[in-house]
């Protein structure tokens, strides 16, 4: 029930979700998880620098398919956004497919991938 409503949460901030989520985590011995859940850290930028628009359709915890959205891209991120894991979208033996536009943003040393809701 708990992953359940987690990405519902994360997938779009649900106010309903939100009453929910702090007494079911305390009720199942968790800690209370407030953050949105749609920043992805991507690990270092390697000279990368910028920010571009990607489409992703998202299955099984990972991007399987990445298309830059726009003129805008950043050097080797197909590769560097197919290293990440969504699995806080997908409750345990879900069989969804999402779509979702994504920034990735490299800047001081680090990219990260930013979902819209």
């Amino acid at each position: 029930m708990f992953r359940y409503l987690r990405a519902s949460w994360i997938a779009q901030q649900n106010p309903e979700a939100n009453k929910h989520l702090p007494a079911l985590a305390s009720a199942q011995g968790r800690k209370p998880q407030f953050d949105d859940g749609r920043k992805i850290s991507l690990g270092p930028a390697n000279g990368r620098n910028g920010v571009a628009e990607y489409r992703l359709l998202l299955r099984d915890g990972k991007a399987t398919e990445i298309k830059p959205v726009g003129a805008t891209t950043i050097s080797n991120a197909l590769a560097v956004i197919a290293k990440a894991k969504f699995i806080d979208l997908f409750p345990t033996g879900s069989q969804i497919a999402l779509i979702r536009l994504g920034y990735l943003n490299c800047h001081d040393r680090v990219c990260e991938l930013i979902l819209e809701p």
